[in-house]
């Protein structure tokens, strides 16, 4: 179970409905990553409160990922922070960085990179259809190959956006002074 899709394979979608589905699986995963922050840190990023907080506020027009579920299911996820932490689905969350400076601009700016994270099967897999969260038990006895399967597409979802940036010059800036 690759969560890694390739965008330009559906042919209803436009450029501006690729673009947004890009966009709203890279806002939802650093949210999430955001969210262990909050929690463990109290780091507040206002921008996000503000994003989940406000139902009046949307970023897409057309999303064919359903923004409002989205929204319901990270708010379950801080809702319920503390029950579902440790749980492998969720935990592997804390790996998903980017390693070069401007990866996310780059990433959304490029139009010829169409692979994205598959946020609904990801939620599929983890919610109802509203997005409130499965039981913390029934998601902790997930296969560990699952599991796995799920930590190597969010690993890889942060290189392509990576790639992006090295691919467009800006991510040198940052590799070369380590």
């Amino acid at each position: 179970m690759n969560l890694i899709k390739d965008l330009k394979q559906d042919t209803q979608l436009t450029p501006e409905l690729i673009r947004q589905e890009k966009l709203l699986s890279m806002i939802s995963l650093k949210i999430m990553k955001y969210i262990y922050s909050k929690h463990k840190n109290g780091e507040i990023r206002q921008a996000y409160e503000d994003y989940l907080s406000d139902e009046s506020q949307t970023l897409f027009a057309e999303p064919s990922v359903e923004e409002q579920r989205v929204k319901n299911f990270i708010k379950n996820f801080d809702k319920h922070f503390d029950e579902y932490e440790n749980v492998p689905c969720f935990s592997i969350l804390k790996g998903f960085n980017n390693s070069k400076e401007n990866a996310t601009d780059s990433y959304l700016d490029s139009s010829k990179e169409t692979r994205t994270f598959d946020l609904r099967s990801y939620m599929n897999m983890l919610s109802d259809k509203n997005g409130n969260l499965k039981p913390a038990r029934e998601l902790e006895a997930l296969p560990k190959e699952t599991t796995l399967q799920m930590a190597d597409s969010i690993l890889s979802f942060a290189k392509i956006a990576d790639d992006c940036a090295v691919r467009s010059g800006s991510g040198f800036g940052l590799e070369l002074s380590r």
